[in-house]
């Protein structure tokens, strides 16, 4: 275990699994001011003869991304993540199983795998989050409902299934004022034994830039953990600081000098940072947009 986090009445580990899928799909991006009212998602992406469909009336922002990550660092906590199984009889299990597959199926009437859900306060996830106050409340609530209205359209290349699911699901429990939420079968996966990216979240809440956040979690599935077996104890990746842009600025060829330089800076100082971080190393090799970049990660 990489260590622990208190938040609020219980503690969760630092430890967060995310789907790489979903993850190298970059479904969350920065928003300027109007992108919300003007865009909406709308993204495809295969991995590994999956092809994933991520559709939306508004596009995801930094802060849905950031209670995305905490989310799914207290699910990766099997002290609080339950697994959903078909086997599971639990009132509450269930409605948020019916709300994962709410929409009309395509191909499939059922799904076999198992989702991952978690209870608690909204204070706890807010405060992990690292939002707090009234006003948040009526923030949180706005993300919450906007995850939930994420449909993904799975195609698995090779056995021909199709099925559509939501991001999340999330049930408020009257009695006990806590909210349930769960993740779909996808992010489930990774935390369940799947292949996963692991996400230090330590590493990821030292952060305080939006980019610096989106970033690290995309290199997290770009530059995956070594298991242990084979020569190296490391996995090497290479990529230009350019091609790192391209995944968050997606109108970079049209950028001035001067800012695709000020955007170089903040990107090689952003590697910097994880370069300190436990089990990251981080070289640069040249200057500017062009300079190159190796990753080698335990």
């Amino acid at each position: 275990m990489v260590g622990k986090n208190q938040n609020n009445n219980f503690v969760v580990s630092n430890n967060t699994f995310m789907s790489p899928e979903i993850n190298l799909a970059n479904i969350f991006t920065p928003l300027k001011k109007g992108d919300r009212s003007k865009l909406k998602l709308d993204k495809t992406k295969v991995f590994n003869n999956v092809e994933m469909k991520f559709t939306c009336f508004e596009p995801l922002s930094v802060d849905d991304h950031k209670l995305f990550i905490s989310i799914l660092n207290f699910c990766s906590d099997r002290s609080v993540g339950i697994e959903i199984d078909n086997s599971s009889s639990n009132e509450i299990a269930l409605i948020l199983k019916n709300e994962i597959f709410s929409e009309k199926n395509i191909g499939e009437t059922s799904v076999e795998d198992s989702l991952v859900y978690m209870s608690c306060f909204k204070s706890d996830i807010m405060n992990a989050t690292g939002y707090s106050g009234g006003k948040n409340y009526i923030y949180f609530d706005i993300i919450i409902e906007r995850l939930s209205s994420v449909n993904i359209i799975v195609k698995e290349l090779v056995t021909k299934k199709k099925y559509n699911m939501q991001l999340l699901s999330f049930y408020e429990d009257v009695k006990t004022g806590k909210i349930c939420i769960a993740i779909n079968t996808k992010s489930a996966n990774a935390i369940l034994g799947g292949q996963y990216s692991h996400i230090n979240q330590a590493d990821y809440l030292s952060l305080e830039d939006n980019i610096e956040k989106l970033m690290y979690t995309y290199l997290c599935s770009y530059v995956p953990q070594r298991n242990g077996k084979g020569k190296k104890s490391y996995y090497e990746r290479k990529s230009k600081i350019v091609s790192l842009l391209e995944k968050f600025y997606p109108d970079i060829n049209h950028l001035s000098r001067n800012t695709l330089n000020s955007y170089c800076r903040k990107t090689i100082a952003l590697l910097n940072k994880i370069n300190k971080f436990e089990k990251w190393n981080v070289q640069i090799k040249g200057k500017g947009a062009n300079a190159l970049v190796i990753f080698n990660r335990e």
